[in-house]
C-alpha cells in the first residue's frame, strides 16, 4: 500500500515521521489478513509520500485546477494504469 498525503496548494510541506510505520502497525492489528500476508512477505510495507494538489492532478492527467476531491482518493481496481506508471512533473 502507498498512503499518500495530498497538501493545499501553497501549504509547506510537512515531515510525518513514522507515519507509514504506524498506519502498516494498525492495519495488522485490525486485519488479521493483512497482518498475515505481511508475515508471509506476501506483501510489502505501506509506503508514504506527500505533493501538492496541483502536482497531484497533473499526475492524474486533469491538469493543474484546484482538487475537486473532499477527503480521500481511491484508486479503483480497473484503472488501466499502476500509479507508479503516471507521469511526474
Amino acid at each position: 500500500y502507498k498512503l499518500t498525503l495530498i497538501r493545499g496548494n501553497g501549504l509547506p510541506g510537512s515531515v510525518l515521521p513514522g507515519i507509514a510505520e504506524r498506519c502498516d502497525r494498525l492495519l495488522a492489528e485490525l486485519n488479521p489478513e493483512y497482518r498475515n500476508k505481511r508475515e508471509s512477505r506476501r506483501l510489502g510495507p505501506v509506503r508514504f509520500q506527500q505533493m501538492n494538489a496541483t502536482e497531484f492532478r497533473q499526475r492524474m492527467g486533469t491538469g493543474p485546477a484546484p482538487p475537486d476531491f473532499d477527503g480521500q482518493f481511491k484508486f479503483l481496481p480497473l484503472y488501466p494504469r499502476l500509479w507508479e506508471s503516471l507521469d511526474r512533473p
